[in-house]
């Protein structure tokens, strides 16, 4: 869709008043190949960009505009950009609940402008819109605004907010399970931790996430969908390898990782291909993985188990719910499903499918396990036991989760309230 004349004007007399501009880089960007495009956009007119979960490796990671992730499940450089930024250029995003905090991530005065294909998404948020491709609209907004001379008035903000994100990826990527644990999640059961370390293993989620990245393949693809890892991967991950992070978070369909990964392999047959899924997810859907052995088509699924539904625990629990069948454990003496932890060999089940399998307990194992995958011609799977409660926390964004409006549990009334005040200062379309 080529743009049209008079809409470049509207959204460029916008830009050229903007001091602290901030372009979100959406699917759109990826489907249209405007990377190279916005990147150089950005660069020229020194504005700063942030990822969604289907923009990621649309651009480099590495680019020194790139805020990488944006929103609920984004990072803190990102966010801290986006509620001071006057201007926000969507690109081929969609603007999700995820995208926006739920529409109370920026500034209310900040006036949203678009690119994208369908009319009904660039209308959203009362933008002013370009329907258009994102290629041919971002090169037609480059133009007018080099006629202008138009920059920004950034100085050392967009670098700050990156060092200061990378000084956290460090620390996620150094947290270690020791006598002083704190898990980045507080609430929580107090009695999975102590068990989960006795039982099963020691590794947190960051650090495994973080160890991934080190070790696999620079092209190495990598696919996911659900649980609590979408928010990891989104602010963890990186890559200067273009659409190599495939992330199904319209719908996060659990399982779909396992067949994403897949069908990722049969397109890209030369390239390590790894489904990111946590325990819920397989157990819900992991038969491509029998299919994998079958085509003799190698993917390497990277399990992360801790023992439930990890996300929807934090969810639940933070909004007054309290430990409510997430977690996989046996029935009490009081029929309640309160009592020990369930084992579950996931990597005795999988080799019976003649998957190559690891269990990895500590980092060192998980260290060995990740080169040595790499070895094998065949599919292979780790079950990764990673301790409850360390995946990620937010970094600044609100999302607009469903409580009930009454209730005789106060924490469900304070969680309430607490949505209702959040609710208040969220734009209202």
């Amino acid at each position: 869709t080529a743009p049209s004349e008079e809409e470049v004007d509207d959204i460029v007399k916008i830009l050229l008043t903007a001091k602290n501009p901030l372009v979100i880089c959406g699917g759109g960007v990826r489907y249209s190949e405007a990377g190279e495009e916005l990147e150089r956009f950005c660069k020229e007119f020194n504005i700063p960009f942030a990822e969604t979960q289907a923009g990621k490796t649309a651009c480099h990671s590495s680019n020194e505009y790139n805020l990488g992730g944006l929103g609920v499940t984004g990072n803190s450089a990102g966010n801290v950009i986006a509620k001071e930024a006057d201007v926000i250029l969507g690109g081929g995003t969609r603007f999700s609940d995820f995208t926006t905090g739920s529409k109370s991530l920026f500034r209310s005065d900040a006036k949203v402008l678009t690119i994208n294909t369908s009319r009904f998404d660039a209308y959203k948020l009362g933008a002013v819109k370009l329907v258009s491709d994102a290629k041919l609209g971002l090169m037609a907004l480059a133009d007018k605004l080099r006629e202008n001379g138009y920059k920004s008035a950034y100085t050392t903000e967009i670098a700050q907010a990156r060092k200061d994100w990378a000084d956290e990826m460090q620390r996620l990527a150094e947290y270690r399970f020791d006598e002083n644990f704190e898990p980045l999640i507080k609430a929580r059961d107090e009695r999975t931790i102590p068990e989960f370390a006795e039982k099963f293993g020691t590794i947190t989620q960051t650090a495994a996430v973080s160890m991934v990245r080190e070790i696999i393949d620079d092209d190495a693809i990598c696919v996911g969908a659900a649980g609590s890892l979408p928010g990891d991967l989104q602010r963890m991950w990186t890559s200067d390898s273009l659409y190599s992070y495939n992330m199904e978070y319209g719908y996060s369909c659990m399982g779909y990782e396992i067949a994403g990964a897949f069908g990722s392999k049969l397109a890209c047959p030369d390239k390590e291909v790894y489904a990111m899924c946590g325990d819920g997810s397989y157990l819900m859907l992991h038969s491509e993985l029998i299919t994998s052995i079958q085509e003799k088509k190698k993917i390497n699924v990277l399990l992360f188990d801790n023992s439930g539904f990890g996300c929807i625990n934090n969810l639940e629990m933070s909004n007054g719910i309290g430990n409510l069948a997430t977690e996989f454990r046996f029935r009490d003496d009081n029929n309640n499903l309160l009592g020990d932890l369930v084992p579950i060999d996931f990597a005795k089940s999988a080799s019976g499918y003649g998957v190559k399998t690891y269990t990895a307990r500590t980092p060192e194992e998980l260290r060995f396990a990740l080169e040595d995958s790499k070895k094998q011609t065949v599919s292979t799977l780790i079950d990764i036991k990673v301790l409850p409660k360390s995946m990620t926390d937010g970094y600044g964004a609100w999302w607009n989760v469903g409580v009930a409006s009454t209730s005789q549990n106060e924490a469900v009334k304070k969680a309430y309230l607490n949505k209702k005040e959040n609710q208040e200062k969220a734009r209202k379309y």
